[in-house]
């Protein structure tokens, strides 16, 4: 059976390199994503392939243990020109030859993406993207800091910056742990944290409940999680100050639930659509458009929407939504002070995550792409842009930017809601676009 992900190192002797830690993690180096040569080079001197790079180990390593927290909880982030420095391979080569291997972890999957590159005399010349299990990623990489430790260890090298930090996350309690977790969703090296941004960290993670600790700490720095979590602890009491009815949800629970946990949903993304479709044919809306807020409480069997309106967030976009459910049957949405197609949408994430959640819902809705936020814009794209009813219109051979206007005003959202239905879904090439 094919590895997800496998590191091999094949031990060599070289002379003359600088530090000992150097000269003893010389190896052939090679590293595969189901099956796939990662490493796999043209060198121009030879002109031929080969699928390993003859490399030290130590640098790489103890860019993985540096990291350690980053790559295995911080979700990715498009704003922060830092990120890619924890998470490509290429940030820990000090001048060595390795692959451009981006490392995202995606809750229960890692999503690995490599591409092709030219560094020194060779070329990696393959690209790729796949997605490995977080449990096998993990027991990938505490094997092979165990092996070039080891190594260390047989040279008698000891007390390196590598085997100490190793040491300091091997030996963390529980609490430590969480705060080091909560600290890599932020951007920060949790080792490295000044004392204030510790204390602020620990501070919001003890009020806050821990249900909200991934989606609230993946969407602000740690200068602005004090006035955060201020904002969305004084919204939750709003709500459970004038609790709405959330009856007519129950008929639609099921359904939604059972679609968005089926057997062979494979992503965030797909469980959104499916939960959105699931939740069309219960309410027998077939791929009629919600273009308004009456057409959308209609089709859960209401009124009015169980919407709580709250002033505008405080600091930069990131916050859309708080959903919960007080007690059975109570509960409600409090949305950011938006109006029209925004709003909708919003509203929508936080539909998928009442409904998701049952009678015990307590979700916050952000701008963070963790899964369960990738999950609820898939749920509001697909809901209020449904596929089928884009796939049954006639888009020519030419797709122009009126034709996608056109079809997001019939359908009440915004252009860019359009342009990555029909791509995400196949329905056109997204060339085209």
């Amino acid at each position: 059976m094919t590895e997800p992900l496998r590191f091999q190192a094949e031990w060599e002797a070289v002379d003359g390199s600088r530090g000992d830690e150097i000269r003893a993690t010389w190896a052939r180096f090679s590293l595969s994503v189901n099956g796939h040569p990662v490493t796999r080079v043209l060198d121009s001197r030879s002109g031929c392939f080969r699928d390993h790079v003859l490399v030290p180990l130590y640098p790489v390593t103890e860019w993985i243990v540096r990291n350690w927290w980053s790559l295995l909880h911080e979700p990715e982030v498009t704003a922060d020109s830092s990120y890619a420095s924890r998470h490509d391979l290429r940030f820990g080569r000090e001048g060595y030859a390795l692959p451009a291997l981006n490392i995202t972890p995606q809750g229960g999957q890692v999503l690995l993406q490599w591409r092709t590159e030219d560094y020194g005399s060779v070329s990696f010349p393959s690209s790729g993207a796949a997605t490995v299990p977080a449990e096998a990623f993990v027991e990938t990489l505490e094997r092979w800091v165990e092996q070039v430790i080891g190594r260390l260890e047989a040279r008698n090298i000891h007390n390196t910056l590598l085997q100490e930090e190793w040491a300091a996350i091997q030996r963390a309690t529980d609490e430590e742990r969480a705060f080091c977790i909560a600290a890599a969703q932020t951007g920060l090296n949790p080792y490295t944290a000044t004392a204030d941004q510790a204390d602020t960290i620990v501070d919001v993670a003890h009020r806050l409940p821990e249900p909200w600790h991934e989606d609230f700490f993946s969407a602000l720095t740690v200068d602005d999680l004090r006035a955060g979590a201020d904002y969305v602890l004084s919204l939750r009491e709003r709500l459970r100050a004038q609790p709405l009815d959330l009856g007519p949800l129950a008929d639609l629970r099921d359904a939604v639930q059972g679609a968005a946990g089926a057997v062979g949903v494979s992503s965030p993304w797909d469980a959104g659509y499916q939960a959105a479709m699931a939740l069309r044919r219960v309410a027998g809306i077939g791929n009629q458009p919600l273009r308004d807020d009456d057409l959308i409480a209609g089709a859960l069997g209401m009124r009015n929407l169980p919407v709580v309106s709250a002033e505008k967030p405080p600091l930069n976009h990131w916050f859309d939504a708080l959903a919960e459910s007080t007690e059975p049957g109570q509960g409600g949405l409090v949305l950011a002070a938006r109006s029209g197609k925004p709003r909708r949408f919003a509203f929508c994430r936080g539909l998928l995550e009442l409904l998701i959640g049952g009678n015990t819902a307590s979700t916050l809705v952000t701008a963070a792409r963790t899964p369960r936020q990738k999950r609820n814009r898939a749920f509001a794209a697909e809901l209020l842009a449904p596929a089928d009813w884009l796939r049954q219109k006639d888009w020519g051979r030419v797709i122009e930017d009126e034709s996608i206007e056109e079809a997001a005003e019939e359908l009440g959202v915004y252009s860019e809601v359009v342009r990555r239905q029909l791509a995400n879904h196949g329905i056109v090439d997204a060339a085209t676009l």
